[in-house]
């Protein structure tokens, strides 16, 4: 599957993201980044420089949440 694949991964303090495209040649990484929470204000401001380092337009998109930060339950 060719395309653009974002992955961003939210921890308590720090947010990360990685964009790799795939070819016929396999996958290779176009742009990485972490900022860590604390250093700006809050967490629209970490993702508003996240987005400034890493192009967040891709094709398929992938995201993680910390489990203790979630809330579910099975049915």
């Amino acid at each position: 599957m060719a395309g653009k694949i974002l992955g961003i991964d939210i921890q308590t303090d720090s947010i990360a993201a990685v964009q790799v495209e795939g070819g016929l040649r396999g996958y290779h990484v176009t742009g990485c980044a972490s900022v860590m929470v604390g250093d700006v204000d809050g967490l629209d401001e970490a993702f508003k420089t996240l987005s400034e380092q890493v192009d967040f337009k891709a094709d398929t998109y992938i995201s993680t949440i910390p489990g203790e930060q979630v809330s579910y339950r099975n049915l």
